[in-house]
């Protein structure tokens, strides 16, 4: 709610205006974490393995930008199963590059921060997305 609050057209768009309005935040989370993950690659105090994670990390938000991008092309066009399993896998590179630093023990995420509020962006599209899938009460009680 906070998210979509911090939009002023939010408040008096329909539902498929504020699936892409989360998505353009979303858009708009994973460039800035692009530029945070290139500044802390270029910090030289930075251990080898933390810079490998954020390589990869950079690689994954790298690629989920344009698969929000065309989300919100599929959205306009009532595609809402290709953004459901595009959602899905932008949610998945914010939740792999998590636990790419979780793989070393003590080495601590620079990044969980980006991470979950990447995936909870994600996460208000697909819930919006989702709702356009489902079968309507209506449509419910006449197959009956």
């Amino acid at each position: 709610m906070t998210s979509l609050q911090s939009i002023p057209e939010s408040c008096t768009s329909n539902l498929q205006e504020l699936g892409i309005i989360s998505l353009e935040l979303a858009i708009a989370n994973a460039k800035s974490t692009v530029r945070g993950i290139n500044k802390l690659i270029r910090d030289k105090d930075s251990d080898p393995y933390a810079v490998t994670c954020l390589r990869d990390c950079l690689e994954l938000y790298s690629n989920a930008i344009p698969t929000l991008e065309d989300s919100i092309s599929a959205f306009r066009c009532n595609d809402f199963g290709s953004v459901n399993i595009w959602m899905s896998a932008g949610m998945e590179a914010s939740r792999t590059c998590e636990g790419g630093f979780e793989e070393k023990e003590g080495e601590i995420s620079p990044l969980t921060k980006e991470n979950n509020g990447f995936y909870q962006l994600c996460d208000i599209a697909l819930v919006i997305s989702t709702l356009f899938t489902l079968p309507s009460p209506i449509s419910l009680f006449s197959e009956a």
